[in-house]
């Protein structure tokens, strides 16, 4: 494997292969096996008779009558007026719902300087410490903190998690599903809003 395509750190997970090889398995049956076989049919003729197909090879001749086929121009065109009309749309119609959402909304400015840089770390950090059992981790503690929103458990199992932001630690308890630390538990965060050791 190249180094281009390797994660962060230069480290392959032994899980990578494993879990894409059913994903390569289906695209294989779905795109590669009837693309390979409407090559084959391409340098045939094929017939019905008697109930079976009768195969005989007639190598590039299919090709070499594609020029003069009328439904073969038709189709090229009827292509390429909806290929430039469709994506033209898609342009404009992109290019007007881009301007009108790029107005400067109520809590964007929020978002792009304390959410989108915070978001930014804890990638690195799910990066650095990315693993089978960090991600089970992660998904037993989703149903924790969907089921009880106020749980400490996250900074317990994962102390090394990087700091909030104090916007964010400002806003805990009021309404944005972070927890505020319990009474028993403020004295062992140190000032960032950061377990204590």
């Amino acid at each position: 494997m190249s180094a281009s395509v390797r994660p962060p750190g230069g480290r392959i997970d032994r899980w990578a292969v494993p879990t894409l090889a059913p994903v390569l398995a289906v695209y294989a049956l779905l795109a590669v096996v009837p693309l390979a076989s409407l090559l084959v049919m391409s340098v045939h003729d094929i017939r019905w008779e008697g109930g079976r197909a009768i195969w005989r090879a007639v190598g590039a001749d299919h090709y070499a009558a594609l020029p003069s086929d009328q439904l073969v121009r038709v189709g090229i065109w009827n292509t390429t007026v909806f290929a430039v009309v469709a994506v033209g749309i898609e342009m404009l119609l992109g290019f007007v719902l881009a301007l009108m959402i790029s107005r400067v909304g109520r809590g964007r400015l929020f978002y792009q300087t304390v959410i989108y840089p915070y978001k930014g770390e804890l990638e690195r950090w799910y990066n650095a410490h990315r693993s089978v059992a960090t991600d089970l981790k992660i998904m037993a503690l989703t149903v924790v903190v969907v089921l009880f929103p106020a749980s400490e458990q996250v900074f317990r199992t994962f102390p090394d998690l990087p700091l909030r932001p104090a916007a964010l630690r400002s806003r805990e308890g009021a309404g944005t599903g972070i927890p505020r630390p319990s009474a028993d538990t403020s004295a062992e965060r140190d000032e960032l809003g950061r377990p204590g050791k």
